[in-house]
């Protein structure tokens, strides 16, 4: 019994010891991200002013003739329709414009990130999927944004994430979980069938992750119900 106990001593001691000496381990976030309280408001505030403004869909520009034309995005069957200078001819407008679209699109999303490859986004969507019982968000990219924003808004809570389409092959497609943040969702409109929400999130940057990355803004949206 007594040499025992000296033994065992001496191994706690080593134990105690080790463990010092070994480098401290901290944990990584969760790749499932974290479920973020949402705020409900009986009359959310804040500037929304921006869905008055519009723009016309990606690839339509006005020419030089004052005449919307396509660039680039061009449904098929309209190249012969306007001469080399780019002139529709008059025979060919109301053709023409049945064949492309020229719809006011209004912005339904003011925000600001630090994402990867991201040049700005103005327009959200809404689904609903009665089955499930979740309304999925989402921003729209284009030619120059690669990261979208993605919200999963359950009867729990919200969960957020980056989605990256990087056009860069070593990088491809990433997803950033969100570890922090904020969402605030007025109740009325929420009922009325409207997504009218202000938001903050924080995201782990596994790509880097001494700078995480962020996306903060305003969404004002119809939420569309799909099945």
């Amino acid at each position: 019994m007594k040499m025992i106990i000296p033994c065992l001593f001496r191994h706690l001691i080593g134990v105690f010891l080790l463990t010092l000496l070994l480098p401290s381990v901290q944990a990584q976030p969760s790749s499932r991200g974290k479920v973020i309280q949402i705020t409900w408001s009986n009359s959310l505030s804040g500037d929304f002013s921006f869905r008055q403004q519009w723009r016309y869909p990606e690839g339509i520009y006005r020419n030089q003739f004052g005449q919307l034309c396509c660039d680039g995005l061009c449904p098929d069957g309209v190249s012969h329709m306007r001469d080399t200078t780019g002139k529709i001819y008059p025979e060919h407008l109301q053709e023409y414009y049945q064949l492309i679209d020229t719809t006011h699109q209004f912005y339904s999303i003011q925000s600001t990130t630090n994402s990867y490859e991201f040049s700005q986004t103005h327009f959200a969507k809404a689904t609903y999927r009665p089955t499930k019982n979740i309304i999925h968000c989402y921003t729209l990219t284009n030619v120059a944004t690669h990261s979208s924003l993605h919200l999963a808004i359950l009867p729990m809570g919200c969960k957020a994430n980056i989605q990256l389409q990087s056009i860069k092959p070593n990088i491809g497609s990433q997803t950033f979980a969100c570890i922090n943040g904020q969402i605030h969702i007025d109740k009325p409109l929420w009922k009325a069938g409207v997504l009218k929400a202000t938001f903050d999130f924080q995201f782990y940057n596994h790509l880097a992750p001494k700078t995480p990355l962020y996306w903060k803004g305003k969404i004002f949206t119809r939420i569309v119900s799909i099945d």
